[in-house]
């Protein structure tokens, strides 16, 4: 697990992945962002049609995660707590619409 950032495997099931993310010390980007890239590069995600976002990310570290997500995963989705939803900010898969919410089914 990173110092500046952490991100866990929470849930895995049937091409779906969703990881809880996190900071940890306090940094700046400049650290904080490659240790995030190679944090999620140390998972080994096999990539699948999903993967989910749950927990607090600054703009810069959402954008390079979801890059190095979204050749992996048809779909990138974020938890957003305000509306205790996931949406969904990438799509490359028309079952999983941008700006959509995800059903709660949807693992």
């Amino acid at each position: 697990m990173g110092q500046f950032y952490r991100i866990e495997k929470i849930a895995v099931a049937d091409g779906v992945v969703e990881l809880k993310v996190g900071f940890g010390v306090t940094a700046l980007h400049p650290d904080i962002l490659p240790e995030a890239v190679a944090t999620l590069a140390s998972l080994g995600l096999p990539g699948g049609k999903l993967v989910k976002f749950n927990g607090p990310m600054s703009l810069p570290v959402a954008m390079a995660l979801a890059h190095g997500l979204c050749h992996l995963y048809s779909a990138v989705a974020v938890f957003v707590p305000m509306e205790s939803k996931y949406v969904v900010c990438i799509s490359h898969n028309p079952e999983f619409v941008v700006g959509r919410y995800l059903p709660e089914a949807a693992a």
